[in-house]
């Protein structure tokens, strides 16, 4: 038999305290530069300070916590040309992957739906709140970029935290989650026009889709809404 200790470092608590204190940065209950104390946290979701010790390790070796030596780990602050370049990168990558994609959906009908099945969740799914729309959209937007067959672009697309850093900007604005759900009802017209292999439609589809991020963005700096690191 297990003890609690035990019980309390499985990996499935290790996940989900990771889970959890990604989500809070994500929403930015713990803003760009909060130190993550690990005794806090611990007492936060009532489990022993192991798990959570793991969590923050992981997310400093993921980029989104900086560790500093002597100090602690704190959530990454990104300057506000790091975020408009990340968002640049993800708007490179999804479109660049269209033409392996449509290869991709030509023969392997089931992965058409997969997808399509991801993208109907949204709409079907009608999510409430952050947390929802976040899993939602990795969810489609990653499956997007895999099926292009890319393993280097998949790992681009993670290490750069392109959707977290998207979702963040929402939350920053105050955008609201039903907001983000009418934007995501292009998710099945898009692989509709995949699966059709009209590639210049999903480009501009696409394009549309992933400048508004980027727009956001400039509003947010032309209003003065966001004059710092991220």
């Amino acid at each position: 038999m297990r003890t609690n200790s035990e019980k309390e470092n499985t990996p499935s608590l290790n996940e989900y305290v990771y889970e959890e204190i990604k989500n809070q940065i994500l929403i930015g209950a713990y803003p760009p530069g909060a130190k993550l104390v690990t005794k806090d946290l611990a007492e936060k979701f009532r489990v022993s300070r192991t798990p959570v010790i793991v969590a923050v390790n992981r997310l400093a070796a993921e980029g989104l916590a900086t560790a500093i030596p002597q100090q602690g780990v704190f959530v990454k602050q990104r300057t506000l040309k790091e975020i408009h370049d990340i968002l640049e990168i993800r708007k490179m990558i999804e479109v660049y992957s269209v033409p392996a994609v449509i290869r991709t959906m030509s023969f392997d009908h089931e992965t058409t739906e997969k997808l399509r099945a991801t993208a109907r969740k949204f709409t079907e799914r009608s999510p409430e709140n952050y947390d929802q729309a976040i899993d939602l959209e990795v969810a489609f937007h990653t499956q997007l970029i895999g099926t292009s067959g890319n393993e280097e672009m998949v790992r681009v697309f993670q290490n750069e935290h392109c959707m977290d850093v998207t979702l963040h900007l929402y939350q920053r604005a105050g955008m609201d989650v039903s907001d983000i759900q009418k934007a995501k009802g292009e998710h099945e017209i898009i692989v509709d026009e995949l699966e059709a292999g009209n590639a210049e439609k999903v480009t501009s589809l696409l394009i549309q889709h992933l400048d508004r991020p980027l727009d956001l963005l400039n509003w947010l700096i032309t209003t003065g809404r966001l004059s710092h690191d991220f």
